[in-house]
């Protein structure tokens, strides 16, 4: 492996390892995502979830899988859910789940009555006869808060970016072109640093293998005359 890649980079040049490296870096980017969206972040959602949607014309059951988020800079955190995503909720609390008999995990059950990342409710597990469930809300006011700031320093960024959108494209262009040509001067300066010396090292083998040449036809036409300078002349001459 490490002898191909070398003699790529001695044929290619520059260009060719960096396409070659592209191709690696894509290749590990993708099995390391394929591997977090399917393996590694569903398991972090340990709680079973059914969630009751009445949103619409009539209920509809789905189930998904939640887990509590803590956020470790200011230690408070949120229950959020895989597949209803913009769900930000209070904890629905141990006392609300129910046991699983498989895996003993938390199962929860949710009502959503609204189309905002508030409007959920946790249903308590009542068992007795003629009880009903008590409808307890889960909307976090602080997680309110803090979306209305977050969504507030978003609209001024975007902001700064519309009235400097011309010199960041400008720069971002210039950057890249100035990386581009750089990297096209390393390629053309290697390659022809390759080809001056596969050159030099033909033309000194054929100057060689002419003087070489011409050597060995000075060598028989002199060994030709010698042997016509000791010839004895015949009988009459």
């Amino acid at each position: 492996m490490g002898l191909e890649f070398i003699q790529n980079f001695n044929t290619g040049g520059i260009s060719h390892v960096i396409f070659i490296i592209f191709q690696v870096v894509l290749a590990l980017s993708v099995i390391m995502f394929l591997a977090y969206r399917f393996i590694l972040k569903p398991k972090k959602y340990k709680d079973i979830v059914e969630v009751w949607d009445v949103t619409g014309s009539g209920l509809i059951v789905d189930t998904d899988r939640g887990y509590w988020k803590k956020d470790f800079e200011t230690g408070a955190g949120a229950y959020i859910l895989l597949k209803h995503n913009d769900a930000i909720l209070k904890h629905p609390g141990i006392e609300n789940a129910v046991v699983m008999r498989k895996g003993g995990k938390n199962k929860y059950r949710l009502l959503k009555f609204g189309p905002g990342p508030f409007d959920y409710s946790v249903l308590t597990p009542e068992y007795e006869e003629k009880i009903l469930p008590k409808v307890i809300p889960l909307a976090d006011e602080d997680w309110a808060k803090h979306s209305l700031k977050v969504a507030a320093t978003k609209k001024t960024l975007k902001g700064f970016l519309n009235e400097n959108k011309g010199f960041i494209m400008f720069t971002t262009g210039a950057v890249l072109g100035l990386v581009l040509m750089l990297s096209i001067v390393g390629s053309v300066n290697e390659t022809s640093q390759h080809i001056l010396s596969t050159s030099a090292g033909t033309v000194s083998n054929c100057v060689s293998e002419c003087v070489s040449t011409v050597a060995e036809k000075l060598d028989c036409i002199g060994n030709i005359e010698s042997v016509a300078g000791d010839s004895v002349n015949p009988p009459g001459f």
